[in-house]
């Protein structure tokens, strides 16, 4: 089942594709929810950047390191629906995107007991630093846990906000 993740300026929203349902819970610094954070240098274009692609290699990664290298303590192997990405952003002052991992990805997003330890996804990401770069078509900047501050949210331009309606839209 398809799932659209938008982070809004206060609220995550997780859309379902297939029921057309809806979840809404509060996001950011007030409920405590953290992102993976990775900030790459270039962006020629927001829509050469597949986020399924990118979900699915990352769950990917996530099980090999998982299974060789990481203790991760995961019950059951990460599928593409594991990975949530939370924005995609190219512009001023930074180009990103962001990432949260669910353990169960039938599960509640909101329940931090879902979401795999960012340390580890991390970890995992800067040891495929190189893969996820083709993926994004830049070399990657920074990799960093951070939680998104409301005022900062709303410096984003129409840019962002159009390309997660462009993502909306397709479904």
């Amino acid at each position: 089942m398809p799932i659209i993740v938008l982070l809004g300026f206060i609220w995550l929203y997780i859309i379902s594709t297939e029921t057309r349902a809806t979840q809404y819970f509060p996001n950011g610094a007030r409920n405590g929810t953290r992102w993976l954070y990775v900030e790459f240098f270039d962006c020629p274009s927001i829509l050469k950047i597949n986020a399924n692609t990118i979900r699915a290699a990352l769950a990917r990664w996530i099980n090999e390191e998982c299974a060789t290298a990481i203790q991760c303590n995961l019950d059951n192997a990460l599928e593409m629906e594991n990975v949530l990405v939370g924005t995609i952003f190219c512009g001023t002052p930074s180009n990103f995107i962001t990432f949260l991992v669910l353990r169960n990805a039938t599960a509640h997003a909101s329940l931090q007991a879902n979401h795999l330890d960012l340390n580890i996804v991390g970890k995992v990401i800067q040891s495929r630093e190189h893969l996820l770069s083709v993926l994004l078509h830049s070399d990657l900047k920074l990799v960093t846990i951070r939680m998104f501050d409301v005022e900062k949210e709303r410096n984003f331009t129409s840019d962002a906000e159009r390309f997660r309606e462009t993502q909306v839209n397709k479904s």
